[in-house]
């Protein structure tokens, strides 16, 4: 879906000539910014016929006339004047897919060094405001120097991007930010919430007073039954217990045999003299 197509026209002082498209596009169901700009444009020589070669060209990203981004194509394929370049694209794997050849710069101190990355990156315009101009500056090599396009190409906002500048109508200046420890920050970049909660900024009141104790949650479920432990050690001998009752008698045991006759005890006292017989009458 394209969210933005706006038509250049220019022209080079020298021997090159250029009509140039911008397009940002994106998928309907894309979240995340393309790290990268489409630019087409048609190419034309000194005496305006449309070119048909391997082109070397280098595109470059001002923000108020400073530049904040670099990109050389050695081998762009134009043909019947016509190109079409994604400027910030490199898929990572080192394998030329474009027929491009991207090679990254560094923007240092306004002009473009060895090095750096490829990818557009939002930060490369976070201090983009409505009042800063934001320009895509492109040189054409003709095979012996590079010339640049004059002016330079202008970019404007689509309405999607107009959209976006805000979060649910809040302007970025009035949302939380966080740091790379998960701290908040305040706007001068202060942190004042820990990434626990607890404020840390200046000005901070005492500590209240403990809260009451909330309610008792639910009981958990039982855990699994543990190992059984080790043995204990051997305790003190009790005190006896009550005698208990007597057993009933047991059962009579076989005679014994008969044991030696004892000694003779002594004679006994005289009895008394008993009652005189009566003598009955003689016969």
């Amino acid at each position: 879906m394209v969210l933005h197509a706006v038509r250049f026209l220019r022209w080079a002082s020298g021997t090159v000539g250029l009509v140039c498209f911008m397009a940002a596009t994106a998928s309907a169901a894309s979240y995340k910014a393309p790290q990268n700009i489409a630019i087409q444009g048609y190419l034309l020589d000194s005496v305006s016929a449309p070119i048909t070669a391997s082109t070397r060209m280098r595109f470059r990203i001002l923000t108020n006339g400073t530049i904040v981004w670099c990109g050389e194509y050695t081998a762009v394929n134009v043909v019947n004047g016509l190109f079409s370049v994604q400027v910030g694209y490199d898929d990572g794997s080192g394998v030329d897919h474009t027929d491009q050849d991207p090679v990254a710069y560094n923007a240092v101190a306004g002009a473009c060094t060895a090095g750096g990355s490829i990818a557009i990156t939002p930060d490369l315009l976070s201090g983009v405001s409505s009042g800063v101009t934001v320009a895509v500056r492109v040189d054409v090599y003709n095979g012996a120097v590079p010339e640049t396009i004059t002016p330079d190409f202008m970019i404007g906002s689509s309405l999607f991007a107009l959209q976006a500048d805000t979060v649910d109508g809040y302007d970025s200046t009035q949302l939380a930010k966080l740091d790379g420890t998960g701290q908040i920050l305040a706007n001068d970049a202060t942190p004042v919430i820990s990434p626990t909660g607890l404020w840390i900024g200046a000005g901070g009141g005492t500590t209240g007073a403990t809260g009451p104790t909330g309610p008792s949650g639910a009981a958990g479920s039982a855990g699994a039954t543990g190992p059984t432990g080790p043995s204990g050690a051997n305790g003190s001998a009790g005190a006896a217990g009550a005698t208990g009752p007597t057993g009933p008698s047991g059962a009579n045991g076989s005679a014994g045999a008969d044991g030696a006759t004892g000694p003779t005890g002594p004679t006994g006292s005289a009895g008394s003299t008993g009652a005189a017989v009566h003598t009955g009458p003689t016969g």
